[in-house]
Order: C-alpha cells, then sequence, then structure tokens
C-alpha cells in the first residue's frame, strides 16, 4: 500500500513539473495595500482618560509585468507601476484630510528562481527600478504639488511563488528593502510656471510588508 501511495506521489509531482526554462515568457500583476492605526488610554492616578486614536499612512500599489527568462530560471521583467500613499495631515471638525502622493512608474527588473520544493515552490529574490513621475495633492488647501522625477529601487528578499499548474503562478511579498528619490515642484501649478523651486526627497526602508502583497502570473 506504501509502495502503491509513493508512486502515485511520484507521478502527480513528475506530471506538475514546471520549471522555468529558457525562453519561457510570463505576463501578470500584483496589487498591494497597507494601513492601520493606534489607540490609546491615559491613565492617571488609576483614572482612565479620554480615549484617542490615530489613523496611520495607507498605501496602495498596482503593477503589470511583461517577463522573459533569458537563461533557466533567471527572469528579466518590464512593467508599469501605480503608487498612492495617503497621509494624514489635518483634522478639521471632525474630519480627517490626507495628502495623497500619486506616483507613475515606468520599472524594469530581474529576479531568480530558486526551486525549493518539486517546481512548485519557488523562492524569488529580485531586484526592480522604476523611474516616473506623479503630484502631491493637500486635500486640506486643496493645492496640488507635480512630481516631475521620481526613481525607485526595490530588492525583494522575501518573494514567494506557488505554481498552481503550467500556467498559473501566484506570488507574495513579505520582505523588501527599498530606496525612494523624489524631485517635488514646491509651488502651486500655476506658480511652478514663473518660478523654478524644488524640493528633494530621499528614503530608506526595510522590514516586513504589513499588508497585503500579492500576484498572479500567466506563463506561456
Amino acid at each position: 500500500m506504501k509502495k502503491i501511495l509513493f508512486l502515485a506521489v511520484a507521478a502527480m509531482l513528475s506530471f506538475a513539473a514546471v520549471a522555468q526554462n529558457k525562453g519561457d515568457m510570463f505576463a501578470g500583476g500584483m496589487v498591494g495595500l497597507s494601513t492601520g492605526g493606534s489607540n490609546a488610554n491615559v491613565v492617571y492616578n488609576g483614572n482612565v482618560g479620554e480615549k484617542t486614536s490615530e489613523i496611520s499612512t495607507v498605501n496602495f500599489l498596482f503593477s503589470v509585468d511583461y517577463g522573459y527568462f533569458v537563461i533557466d530560471n533567471l527572469a528579466v521583467s518590464a512593467g508599469l507601476e501605480y503608487a498612492l500613499q495617503a497621509q494624514p495631515s489635518s483634522e478639521v471638525g471632525g474630519k480627517q484630510y490626507f495628502q495623497l502622493v500619486n506616483a507613475a512608474l515606468f520599472k524594469i527588473g530581474v529576479g531568480y528562481y530558486v526551486n525549493l520544493i518539486a517546481d512548485r515552490f519557488f523562492y524569488v529574490p529580485n531586484i526592480t527600478v522604476g523611474f516616473g513621475g506623479g503630484s502631491v495633492v493637500d486635500q486640506l488647501s486643496e493645492q496640488t504639488l507635480s512630481m516631475p522625477f521620481a526613481f525607485g529601487l526595490g530588492v525583494g528578499l522575501g518573494t514567494f511563488e506557488v505554481k498552481i499548474n503550467e500556467h498559473i503562478g501566484l506570488t507574495a511579498n513579505l520582505l523588501t528593502l527599498t530606496y525612494n528619490y523624489t524631485k517635488m515642484n514646491v509651488l502651486p501649478e500655476e506658480m511652478s510656471q514663473m518660478y523654478d523651486v524644488y524640493a528633494q526627497s530621499n528614503s530608506v526602508s526595510f522590514g516586513l510588508n504589513y499588508g497585503a502583497s500579492v500576484g498572479v502570473k500567466y506563463y506561456f
């Protein structure tokens, strides 16, 4: 009985082998969302004070990619990415206002597929570089500032993929090292045509992606 079970499992795994070979291609997309908040009570001499709450930054990401395996297990890709970051700015009359940062990037990347389990479960470390631009909208003042240049570098250290069949793969990104550079016009659009005044920003982050960051790929 054990021998029959072993042969059946071996046959199933060999039938489902979907290794990433030179010349294979894929198209897919990814959606990411992260947010949160905090609540606190001030306690003084055993008395509980007023409860306070804070809304944290909301991040949304959507991307589409096309990839090609230049050699076995090594893929290069190109695609488009849209990112939205909503940062709490002010609360007026009980209404929360946000500062909205929009960015659209063209990105290129490379990823290596490390086979962990029977050509079905892969660890995919990757590097992605993106260029683009966007805008910053302040809801309270109703002003829009242009962001003529944005650059992003991402190193995916916690990306995994499950191939459910020969053509479909499900991806999750859990750990990323990122560097971002932005050049933003600090004057409203109607004044930026007369004055060339910019602010530059650099940021580095490394850690777990607390929100959902998942995607799907179609291989052909």
